[in-house]
């Protein structure tokens, strides 16, 4: 476990260091985590960077977001699944897609309801 909470540290700040970068060098590297991550929470969790990323081009962030979800279900990651619906959620509101956003948002509180995280909810 403090494996892959300090994996995790890693790559968030992997990702804070990538924010200084050219926006197709972030989305290069987090493309190569999702590739090549040991863990598949770590790919889930790019994943998230890479739909807010892509948060304007709404197709492609959506399949960021289906892939990340995919993964995050099958480890469990229920953090990965609030942030992936939650940016998802934001991905509909922008192409003005007001109810498919609010079911992304709805999964959100669904997960942040089984993390026991009330303050999650909050924040959608």
């Amino acid at each position: 476990m403090k494996t892959l909470v300090f994996c995790l540290y890693l790559l968030v700040g992997g990702v804070a260091l990538a924010a200084a970068e050219t926006p197709s060098a972030r989305v290069d590297s987090l493309l190569r985590v999702t590739q090549k991550a040991a863990h598949d929470t770590l790919k889930a969790e790019a994943y998230v960077y890479l739909v807010a990323e892509y948060r304007y081009e709404r197709d492609v962030a959506l399949a960021y977001a289906r892939s990340g979800i995919v993964l995050a279900k099958k480890t469990g990651f229920y953090r990965g699944l609030y942030n992936l619906h939650n940016q998802m959620g934001v991905v509909y509101d922008v192409a003005g897609e007001y109810l498919p956003a609010l079911e992304a948002y709805e999964q959100a509180m669904e997960a942040a309801r089984i993390l026991k995280r009330p303050e999650l909810m909050g924040s959608i």
